[in-house]
C-alpha cells in the first residue's frame, strides 16, 4: 500500500469524492486550481465535516448491530475522528489544486514528505488506540 493510500482509508469516502468534485467545481477552465478564498472555505468546510461524517459512519454502524447510539463521548471513535481529520488535512494539502499552493513554502516535495510522516504515524499508533466497535 502506498503511503497516500494509506493516509486515504482513514478518510471517509463521502468526504473525498465531495471535495473533489467541489474543488473541481470551483476550478475556472484553463486556471491552475479555485480562487484562493473559495478553496480555503471549501477545505475548512471538509475539514469541520470530516470528524462529524467519521461519527456518523460509526453510529450507523453500531445502530445497525441493534445497539443505542453512541451519543456519550466516551463511547466516540475519537481517534478514528482525530486520525480521519489529520489524514483528510495531509491529502487535501497533496492535491494539485491545493489551497496551500498560495504559500511560497508549499512544493509537492513538502506534500510528499508530509504524506509520509502522517501515513507513518497514523499506521504505526492505530493498532493501539483505534476503537472496536462494540455491539
Amino acid at each position: 500500500m502506498t503511503p497516500l493510500a494509506a493516509v486515504v482509508t482513514y478518510i471517509p469516502t463521502e468526504i473525498i469524492v465531495v471535495y473533489v468534485a467541489v474543488v473541481a467545481a470551483m476550478t475556472a477552465p484553463g486556471a491552475a486550481g479555485p480562487t484562493s478564498f473559495a478553496a480555503w472555505v471549501a477545505f475548512a468546510a471538509f475539514l469541520i465535516a470530516t470528524p462529524i461524517v467519521v461519527w456518523l459512519t460509526y453510529a450507523a454502524k453500531v445502530q445497525s448491530g441493534r445497539s443505542n447510539l453512541p451519543t456519550d463521548p466516551s463511547r466516540w471513535p475519537r481517534w478514528e475522528m482525530a486520525a480521519g481529520t489529520v489524514a483528510f488535512a495531509v491529502w487535501a494539502f497533496a492535491l494539485p489544486q491545493t489551497p496551500f499552493i498560495s504559500f511560497g513554502w508549499y512544493t509537492p516535495a513538502v506534500a510528499g514528505v508530509a504524506i509520509l510522516v502522517v501515513s507513518t504515524s497514523i499506521g504505526l499508533l492505530a493498532p493501539f488506540v483505534a476503537k472496536r466497535i462494540t455491539l
